[in-house]
């Protein structure tokens, strides 16, 4: 099954097998990159083009930490 989607929850919650990004020059497309999730560049696409870049992404950690509760690397 192939989605496409700018939901990182859609990406992380369906445990994807191998993630593409995509860019273009307005007439045509290809992938810029692909592969496993779990892959250091991957993250870093992921973070950028779905979290809306780094900042974004640290900014909603900082807002729901004391949401959340980490025990031994694992969420509560």
């Amino acid at each position: 099954m192939i989605i496409a989607t700018h939901n990182a929850t859609i990406v992380t919650n369906a445990k994807a097998d191998q993630v593409c990004t995509m860019v273009s020059d307005n007439s045509n497309g290809w992938v810029d990159i692909s592969g496993y999730p779990g892959e250091i560049a991957i993250k870093k696409r992921i973070i950028n083009h779905l979290e809306g870049g780094s900042n974004s992404f640290i900014h909603k950690m900082i807002i729901y930490k004391d949401a959340l509760q980490f025990k031994n690397n694992q969420l509560k």
